[in-house]
């Protein structure tokens, strides 16, 4: 299946109020980039705590969510606006799941884990409660970890090559995160994914062994 990729983006880090440095505000590239198993060639990550590293290389959102944005909040929105690398066209929660692999130009790239809203992405879109909005949606996006490193360019297709066989979205594992957080079913299901990132799946076998315990 082919995803059509409406922009690539970078920014760089700067300070959104005092004690708050983000590289949320990014823009689209006009040529090509070089994507390695830690950044893609431009961009800046800020907090290294909770963005970047090898699992959170590239940030997905997609492009049909902005319609939803614009209508939330009653004003257009401006893409990029939510951090993300790639915009891309057609593209769900529901459907991409943890594990997948796609190909984008000359790199390989495999779904990691969903996008967790900030306080950044609040004050990006000067509304206090946004972040909220956006995990109750279920529209977060989510991160891309770089297989093999290549140029990218726009124009080019985002291409699925492979399904992983567990078929766990980030829909679902967005559920585990917000509104179905004592599932033990999904949360047997969600920690048998060794794609999904190890500090998460970690996070998730804890809150599974709890709930066992505390049942028994």
């Amino acid at each position: 299946m082919n995803y059509e990729v409406f922009s690539i983006n970078i920014g760089k880090s700067e300070t959104i109020e005092e004690g708050l440095d983000s590289a949320i505000k990014k823009t689209p590239v006009t040529g090509k980039v070089y994507v390695s198993s830690t950044i893609i060639q431009g961009d800046e990550q800020a907090d290294l705590k909770y963005h970047g590293g090898p699992d959170q290389v590239l940030c997905v959102y997609t492009y049909d969510h902005y319609k939803h944005w614009e209508n939330e909040l009653n004003r257009k929105v401006d893409i990029p606006s939510f951090g993300e690398n790639l915009t891309v066209k057609g593209i769900s929660e529901e459907e991409v799941c943890i594990g997948d692999i796609f190909e984008l130009g000359e790199t390989r790239l495999q779904v990691s884990l969903p996008r967790q809203p900030c306080r950044v992405l609040a004050k990006n879109m000067k509304h206090d409660k946004f972040a909220k909005m956006v995990s109750e949606s279920g529209y977060t996006g989510f991160y891309f970890r770089v297989l093999k490193e290549g140029y990218i360019e726009p124009g080019q297709p985002l291409v699925l090559i492979e399904r992983h066989p567990q078929e766990v979205s980030i829909s679902d594992v967005n559920k585990l995160h917000y509104t179905n957080q004592k599932d033990v079913e999904l949360l047997k299901k969600v920690i048998g994914v060794k794609e999904l990132k190890a500090s998460l799946r970690e996070s998730f076998q804890k809150r599974y062994d709890e709930i066992l315990k505390t049942s028994n």
